[in-house]
């Protein structure tokens, strides 16, 4: 009985640890000026929050990129004259 009773506490122990790690993003700076990646330690999702310097001095990249499963399902990605 008490065997079975400390599983059950390791199993949902184990259970909210796994469902912490991937549902809370960690942040990630991505060095163009200013965008931001969000990832889970169990990359489930990801989110990026484009904000940088574009390809030339004058062109600024905007928007937003969510990714499930490595799959690309929503981009507002632009890029627009400062």
């Amino acid at each position: 009985m008490r065997e079975n009773s400390l599983f059950r506490l390791f199993a949902i122990v184990l259970a909210v640890v796994i469902g912490l790690l991937s549902l809370v993003p960690l942040p990630m700076r991505i060095k163009d000026g200013g965008s931001v990646h969000y990832q889970p330690v169990i990359p489930l999702y990801g989110i990026t929050r484009w904000n940088g310097l574009g390809s030339s001095e004058s062109l600024r990249t905007a928007g937003v990129t969510v990714t499930v499963a490595g799959i690309e399902v929503y981009s507002s990605y632009h890029e627009e004259m400062k």
